[in-house]
């Protein structure tokens, strides 16, 4: 029992011991003047922003609304639909034009659209292909040569709605069974 009694009050000791020297090194920092500079570097710049930030209160704000706004040079623009200008700079009372109409003829777009042939035959010969164009033409078929590669075709017809070719195709096909349908 003695061993454990020592023990607890040799324990009790040391805890005393660094309790006594955690207090006497707070003593010393206090009267420390390094310490005392350390604080006041801190503290002095932190008390400065607070004032300025309580005087500066609406320069402050300027700044924020021309960040929001994108606008950071608080220039503002003018929309002025009575002239040819688009928009206008405003820069300490003097207007200065930005965008100009510039009127210009905007060409149509076309989009080209698919030609629907009905191929009566393709022939390696111009002879023959003109031959087989005078016999459709005799039968009332609004024929022509179309231009390809090295064969010269014969069309029955041309159109340019592809529901209307297959149908014309189809009625084409009961007397001649070798027609078919080109798309260009």
């Amino acid at each position: 029992m003695k061993t454990i009694y020592n023990k607890a009050i040799v324990r009790e000791s040391i805890i005393e011991e660094n309790f006594a020297a955690t207090i006497q090194n707070i003593r010393t920092q206090r009267n420390n003047p390094k310490a005392l500079l350390r604080a006041a570097a801190v503290i002095i710049p932190l008390i400065a922003l607070s004032y300025m930030s309580i005087t500066q209160q609406d320069k402050i704000n300027n700044v924020y609304t021309q960040i929001a706004s994108l606008n950071p040079f608080g220039n503002t623009v003018i929309i002025n639909p009575d002239s040819e200008v688009i928009a206008e700079l405003k820069i300490e009372d003097e207007v200065i034009p930005i965008i100009e109409i510039i009127e210009e003829e905007i060409a149509p777009i076309i989009i080209p659209q698919k030609i629907y042939y009905i191929i009566a035959g393709a022939f390696s010969d111009k002879k023959n292909a003109n031959k087989m164009l005078a016999k459709l033409k005799n039968w009332n078929y609004n024929t022509e040569l179309v231009p390809g590669g090295h064969l010269f075709r014969v069309s029955y017809n041309s159109f340019t709605n592809k529901a209307d070719a297959f149908i014309a195709l189809r009625k084409i096909k009961k007397e001649n069974s070798a027609a078919w349908l080109l798309t260009q």
